[in-house]
């Protein structure tokens, strides 16, 4: 990263380290920037360690790119305790996941019920649908959410 070493207070990350194919040279650049007694909270889609049924297109798009284990699985916390993290929460975050696509999907469908332009109503039904099979996904324990708190020490190990 193109920053000084003790640059940030703060390194948040929702839903996208899991993209960075080098996860062990990343947490050494994030534990890098970050100050000391500064804090790194990633949120991240979780899946299950096999591949369901209900992992349709809109999931599946997203599940491609990611490695498929819990917040649970060691290697999500070890990889941060070996670049120097100490961990301070790991949180299955699952029930929220789930009820925010349950909402959305149900905002989706009543938003298209009073949205005037065909397309636009397409478009909204189309992206609701795709919450429905994101939140059955979920149901049937697929996908989760996890919440990773990691603080750098103030002195180093």
């Amino acid at each position: 990263m193109p920053y000084e070493a003790g640059s940030f207070s703060h390194v948040v990350s929702q839903d996208a380290l899991f993209l960075v194919p080098d996860q062990a040279k990343l947490h050494r650049e994030i534990h890098r920037v970050l100050r000391p007694g500064g804090c790194f909270r990633m949120h991240r889609l979780l899946a299950a360690q096999t591949r369901g049924r209900r992992a349709r297109a809109p999931a599946r798009l997203r599940s491609r790119q990611m490695e498929w284990r819990s917040l649970a699985d060691s290697d999500n916390q070890s990889a941060l305790s070996e670049a120097g993290f100490e961990i301070r929460l790991a949180r299955d975050m699952t029930e929220h996941l789930q009820r925010t696509y349950r909402v959305l999907g149900k905002m989706a469908t009543e938003r298209a019920e009073s949205t005037p332009d065909a397309a636009a109503r397409e478009w909204i039904l189309r992206f609701s649908a795709s919450c429905k099979e994101i939140a059955a996904a979920i149901d049937d324990g697929e996908f989760g959410w996890g919440l990773l708190v990691a603080r750098k020490p103030e002195r180093p190990r």
